[in-house]
């Protein structure tokens, strides 16, 4: 199979090969899959590993969580003007 790169990528990877940084252009396209196929299964296991905490400890609606923080900034901000 024939996978065209885009022209950015062409001429960086004929640049690489040209000084010897890299073995082929088949090669230098196959490691980065493989390290975009690992950094994406890190990710999918954070996904689980947060969903396993969120389920196991609770966790805090988006909206929620925001209004929270925003009480808290506005508290943060009452208190400096108070000692300013």
């Amino acid at each position: 199979m024939t996978i065209p790169l885009p022209q950015k990528f062409q001429i960086w990877a004929e640049a690489e090969v040209a000084a010897g940084r890299a073995e082929s252009i088949e090669m230098l396209a196959s490691q980065a899959m493989e390290a975009h196929r690992v950094q994406v299964e890190k990710f999918r296991l954070s996904l689980d590993e947060a969903i396993a905490e969120a389920n196991r400890d609770g966790w805090i609606e988006g909206d929620a969580f925001l209004a929270d923080m925003d009480a808290m900034i506005d508290e943060l901000e009452r208190e400096a003007h108070a000692c300013a």
